[in-house]
C-alpha cells in the first residue's frame, strides 16, 4: 500500500493508498461553480486541465482527457529542488489516468464543469 501526503507542499509517499493533494486541489477548485457560466470555453478547458491535475490525473498515451505526464514524475530533483507539475506553487505528480481516483468533491466539481461546457456549446477537451 502506498499513501500520500503533502508535506510542505511535495507529495511524499508512504503506505497506503495514492491520493491527490488535498492544498492542491483546493487551489485549483477555488472559483465558485456559481461563476463557470460566466467563463468562456478557453477558461472552462484551462479550469479542467487544473483540476485534473491537480488531482493528479495523467495525460493518456495518444492523448485524450487528462494532463501531466503518463510516466510517474519524481518527487524531488537529485539536486533537491522539486520535480514535476505545479498547481498554484504546489507540486503534484501523476497518480493515474483514471478519473475514478479523484476525491468525491473533485468529480463532482469536473461534472459542475463539464455540464457550463456543455451549456455553452463548448468543444470537449481534447
Amino acid at each position: 500500500m502506498i499513501a500520500i501526503a503533502a508535506c510542505a507542499g511535495v507529495m511524499v509517499a508512504s503506505a497506503g493508498t495514492a491520493r491527490a493533494d488535498p492544498v492542491a486541489l483546493s487551489l485549483a477548485m477555488r472559483l465558485s461553480p456559481e461563476r463557470f457560466p460566466s467563463l468562456t470555453c478557453q477558461q472552462l478547458r484551462t479550469l479542467e486541465r487544473k483540476v485534473l491535475r491537480a488531482g493528479g490525473i495523467c495525460e493518456r498515451a495518444g492523448g485524450g482527457r487528462g494532463v501531466g505526464r503518463a510516466e510517474p514524475v519524481p518527487l524531488l530533483h537529485p539536486d533537491g529542488a522539486g520535480g514535476g507539475p505545479r498547481v498554484g506553487g504546489v507540486r503534484v505528480r501523476c497518480l493515474g489516468e483514471d478519473e475514478r481516483l479523484l476525491p468525491r468533491r473533485a468529480k463532482a466539481y469536473l461534472k459542475d464543469l463539464r455540464e457550463a461546457a456543455r451549456n455553452k456549446s463548448c468543444e470537449p477537451s481534447r
